[in-house]
């Protein structure tokens, strides 16, 4: 072996989703859950790790470009508005 950790496969589905399941309340309780951040997209809401702390909305292509257009049609809204000053 590589000298990484390899974990056996789940039985069945019930244990793949305990293992799921005691994944998330680790990440929940423990220290990453500083880095998880909710989109703020209306209509998602997903939740992701963000350890460098850089993303705005989740990794979804979606989310992110509307948010980024949302944002882009803000600052020219403001600029125009201090350009009418």
């Amino acid at each position: 072996m590589d000298g990484r950790l390899v974990r056996a496969a789940p039985a069945d589905g019930d244990a793949a989703l305990a293992r799921i399941a005691r994944q998330a309340v680790d990440h929940l309780t423990g220290p990453e859950r500083a880095s998880l951040k909710v989109c703020p997209e209306d209509d998602c809401r997903g939740v992701f790790a963000d350890p460098a702390d850089r993303r705005r909305w989740c990794p979804s292509p979606a989310c992110a470009s509307r948010g980024r257009v949302r944002a882009l049609r803000a600052r020219r809204t403001a600029e125009a508005g201090k350009a009418d000053l």
